[in-house]
This record gives structure tokens, sequence and C-alpha cells, in this order.
């Protein structure tokens, strides 16, 4: 090949992979996400099946109270009806 045609090649060459890496990129992420997703999901319901009922009833009332927490704290009553200006521009 001439040196002449070397450069313009080559740089088509490069232009023609990165089109097709561009265009690949949405099938490989695809393919990528759903095998780290399989592998999450697997190791989750493993996970699920060795806990033994009565974690899971130590968890649920953990979560309960802590829940109950949230709600026990009282809200500014004065503040509770009122919207700024900022707001009432999105409304």
């Amino acid at each position: 090949m001439k040196k002449k045609f070397l450069f313009p090649f080559l740089c088509f060459i490069l232009l023609l992979l990165i089109g097709i890496g561009l265009m690949l990129y949405p099938l490989i992420s695809n393919w990528y996400g759903e095998r780290v997703r399989s592998t999450v999901e697997v190791q989750y319901n493993e996970a699920i099946a060795k806990l033994e009922d009565e974690s899971i009833r130590e968890a649920f009332r953990a979560a309960q109270e802590y829940n109950e927490s949230l709600y026990s704290v009282q809200l500014d009553p004065a503040a509770a009806g009122t919207v700024s200006w900022a707001m009432w521009r999105f409304l």
C-alpha cells in the first residue's frame, strides 16, 4: 500500500471500529447487566433461604418500631398548612 493512502485508510478503519463499538454497546451492556442481575438474584434467594423464621420476625419487629418512632415525631402545626412561594411556581 502506498504511504499516501495509509493514513486515510487507518482513519477509516479506526472510525469503522468506533462505529461498530457504539452500535454494539447497548447489546453488550444489556447482556452484562442481565448477567449481574441474575447473579445478584441467585445470591439474594440463597440468603433468604438461609434465614430462620425467628430472625425474619425480629427484623420485622425492629422495622415496625423504627416506623413508629418516625410517626411519633411532631411537626410544627403552624407550618403544616403553608406552602412556600417557590413551591407555588411548580403547582
